[in-house]
């Protein structure tokens, strides 16, 4: 089992843009998962990204604003801040988010008060 935390506010993945000279990749989403590529590969030390399938936990978590009458963050779905991060550990910690069999993501407010967040738990399945 992988564990990993990475200390920055989730994104949720942005849908490609056409411009003059083609399809990109927004510069916020891009940003985004570069950074978090090179932390997983800092996380990993060293080690090769999996090669089978995998299952993956991944709570997306946020600092709490000062007044809200919800008890979750509405910003964004989870599906997309999941997309993201799939996208962002390819080549990383797996080699393909083809990999990924199995999800379970959340996103909740730390009502500790502690620091936007991104918990990730990957556990390589027996082929």
């Amino acid at each position: 089992m992988i564990k990993m935390t990475f200390f920055i506010i989730p994104v949720v993945k942005q849908r490609a843009r056409i411009g003059k000279w083609g399809a990109y990749t927004p510069r916020k989403t891009a940003e985004f998962e570069k950074i978090v590529k090179a932390m997983a590969k800092a996380l990993m030390e060293g080690k090769k990204p999996l090669t089978g399938p995998v299952r993956l936990s991944a709570r997306f978590i946020f600092k709490p604003p000062k007044k809200t009458s919800r008890t979750y963050p509405c910003k964004g779905d989870t599906s997309n801040f999941l997309k993201a991060l799939e996208d962002a550990c390819n080549g990383a910690i797996w080699v393909d988010d083809v990999q990924i069999v199995e999800v379970n993501a959340s996103k909740l407010y730390d009502m500790a008060g502690g620091a936007s967040r991104i918990e990730l738990d990957v556990e390589e399945l027996n082929d």
